[in-house]
């Protein structure tokens, strides 16, 4: 027999996630609503898709609530009618899918299923992208000027030359990157590179 999927439903209205846990609910998934994130993640499950509206909850609530705990759970994005710039936004942040409730037309669970599809296939590489991509967002833009020099095989000095600035600048802004990333210099530049998959 096939393990079903957990889908978290994080939803406001009660009712509509009852709903929407009811459609879920079958042969493939096991639906558990959830009313509070910081709730679900205070114990937070090991496998599974999370589920939520981003009307409700923004993207950057949603991955800043993950990343706190350290926790990392494959999102998909609902809404109604949602603009190009909110998935676009969504996708960016590592979501595996947005799904347009307003298209949905009762074939709402094949559409996670598809989600679900994707993320097997997908998921060692969004979870490596997502964490990167964090990572690199804590770093100042002289940071990330001296790891995209790292990332491209420059020296401290070469770098401090063709960013006008001296070369213990440079080396200052290395340490404080790599103190952020608690990386190697290595390290540093593998996350670079996992940021930049597409």
């Amino acid at each position: 027999m096939l393990q079903r999927l957990s889908v978290f439903v994080l939803l406001r209205v009660s009712s509509r996630r009852a709903e929407i846990c009811r459609e879920l609910t079958g042969d493939h998934f096991v639906a558990m609503p959830v009313e509070d994130l910081e709730d679900m993640l205070c114990k937070p499950p090991e496998t599974g898709l999370l589920l939520f509206d981003s009307r409700e909850l923004s993207i950057d609530s949603l991955t800043l609530a993950m990343d706190t705990r350290n926790v990392w759970l494959p999102f998909v994005a609902i809404g109604e009618n949602p603009s190009a710039s909110d998935v676009v936004s969504c996708m960016r942040a590592g979501a595996i899918d947005f799904i347009d409730l307003a298209r949905t037309e009762n074939n709402f669970a094949h559409q996670i299923a598809n989600a679900v599809s994707a993320l097997n296939s997908l998921s060692g590489v969004r979870y490596r992208q997502y964490r990167a991509r964090r990572l690199l967002a804590s770093l100042t833009s002289r940071e990330r000027q001296v790891l995209d020099g790292m990332a491209n095989g420059k020296s401290s000095k070469s770098l401090a030359a063709e960013l006008s600035i001296s070369y213990r600048t440079v080396e200052a802004h290395r340490t404080n990157m790599l103190r952020k990333m608690n990386a190697s210099s290595f390290q540093a530049i593998r996350i670079a590179i996992e940021a930049a998959i597409a």
